[in-house]
Order: structure tokens, then sequence, then C-alpha cells
């Protein structure tokens, strides 16, 4: 049998996700977890479930944004997820941009208050942190409310 998930694209399109999630499911009827990548996949897999009428049978995790779907997480479509904060990133930035400014030396493991401690990927460029918020039917209107 075909590796569904070596096919599988990420949801960056509500209809890309749509389609995905419809052939995972007609390809393995089973399956009841679903973690979607692309801030629209978790929009297109949750219309495909309730229009199966498969809500509370298979989950959905993945990144969306609270405020366009937290209808879909009260149905139980999507079971929850992560976000990045933009206004805590936008600290973050803000610090780290002044630190700069200062001399300080960035280096794995500095700690950034309310963030932790950062690791940098000085090859690529990259900042790693995981200081995520989930999302989920507890969380998911108070984020909403904050604009997220």
């Amino acid at each position: 049998q075909e590796n569904l998930f070596e096919r599988m694209a990420c949801g960056e399109t509500i209809e890309g996700a749509r389609q995905n999630i419809s052939e995972a499911i007609a390809a393995d009827p089973d399956i009841r977890e679903y973690l979607i990548f692309g801030g629209e996949g978790p929009i297109g897999a949750a219309e495909v479930i309730q229009s199966e009428g498969r809500a509370g049978d298979i989950s959905v995790v993945g990144a969306f944004s609270p405020g366009q779907e937290k209808k879909m997480v009260r149905d139980w479509l999507i079971v929850g997820g992560y976000i990045w904060d933009p206004k805590e990133a936008g600290r973050v930035f803000v610090t780290l941009g002044q630190m700069l400014t200062e001399g300080t030396e960035l280096t794995n493991g500095i700690d950034i208050e309310g963030l932790g401690a950062l690791n940098w990927d000085f090859t690529a460029h990259k900042l790693i942190s995981d200081k995520l918020i989930e999302v989920n039917a507890e969380t998911v209107d108070g984020l909403a409310a904050r604009g997220l």
C-alpha cells in the first residue's frame, strides 16, 4: 500500500487540505488523527470531517488562528494546536536588537525574559525557541479575544 504521508502536502490552502484529507480518509478510513502543517490546513481538514459526519471520530491538530477557527475547536472538528504569539515575537526581536546595539554577543542558551533560553542555528540564521501557546477548547476564546 502507498505511504500516504509521502504524498501529503501541507495545508497552505484550504482546498489543498480538503483534497489531501479526503484522499487520506478514502485510502484508509481507520486513521483517527491528523497533524496538519500550514495555516489553512486545519480549516480544510475540519470541513471534510464535518461533511463526512466524522466530528469527534477524527482528530485534527495543527497551527491555526484561534480567531478564525474557534467554532471548529468548540465543535470538536479541530482538537487543538499551537501558535506563536506575534506580540511576544515582536518584543523578542526588539529585545534582541537592543542587545545587539549594546554589544551583547548572541550565544546559544542566552536568556530572554519571559521566553527563556534561546538557541541559534548560526549557519541558517535562525532563532530557535519552544515558547508556543497551546490552543484548545479551554484557551481558544481567550486567544481569539486577544486578536490572535
